[in-house]
């Protein structure tokens, strides 16, 4: 499995390789990749439905597009007073070439789409007003949430801070403590209640243990 790994460092170096277009979000996305990379299809599946219902991202726009045009621009985020605003800036101002786009490697592809999440969900932060940790949307992906946007949306607004998206990522390992998974199946259980309101509560309790995946 050592090719995967030299395969996903090849991607990482491809990022940090336009830096000098990227500022600080190259750093940001490096870390995404390295952290996401066992999931990645499905973390992105996740950012860019979520990045749809906020209205961060148009339904016609695809993360590596995103990507793409971000380490084409000359500016970088820092340059705008938001990630929205500077979406609006790649959206408008920067062209892609579509046979270069289909030529690419699989690498510059995926290189692209991490970037292109990373923006994505750095523009979701800033419609939710928090900060979402990688490991946060791993869990999320690791808990088969793909696909059930309004759960993923409820879980970012129940689970706000730094140790309470934690303690989620955590409950999905398994690796909580007694408190701690008492806290998160019970705002679990709110969430699907709300969504599901004639729903037993056998077939509630159900969803929420079996996002806890080491069992």
């Amino acid at each position: 499995m050592g090719w995967i790994g030299d395969f996903f460092s090849g991607v990482g170096s491809l990022i940090s390789s336009v830096s000098s277009s990227l500022g600080g979000l190259a750093s940001i996305a490096g870390n995404f990749l390295k952290v996401v990379s066992p999931y990645l299809g499905i973390v992105t599946n996740i950012i860019g439905v979520i990045g749809n219902l906020l209205g961060v991202k148009e339904k016609d726009e695809n993360l590596e597009d995103i990507g793409a045009k971000a380490m084409k621009s000359d500016k970088k985020p820092e340059n705008f007073d938001s990630y929205n605003d500077y979406i609006k800036h790649l959206r408008e101002n920067i062209k892609l070439d579509k046979e270069e786009m289909e030529n690419a490697s699989k690498e510059l592809k995926l290189a692209r789409t991490a970037v292109g999440a990373t923006i994505v969900s750095k523009g979701i932060e800033e419609k939710k007003g928090m900060e979402i940790s990688v490991d946060t949307w791993v869990a999320m992906a690791k808990a088969g949430l793909d696909g059930k946007i309004d759960v993923v949306n409820l879980i970012l607004d129940t689970f706000k801070d730094k140790n309470e998206q934690k303690d989620f990522a955590n409950y999905v390992d398994g690796k909580t403590g007694f408190k701690e998974e008492k806290i998160v199946t019970d705002k679990l259980t709110d969430i699907y209640k709300s969504l599901e309101p004639n729903a037993s509560d056998i077939d509630i309790e159900k969803k929420v243990m079996d996002m806890d995946k080491s069992k």
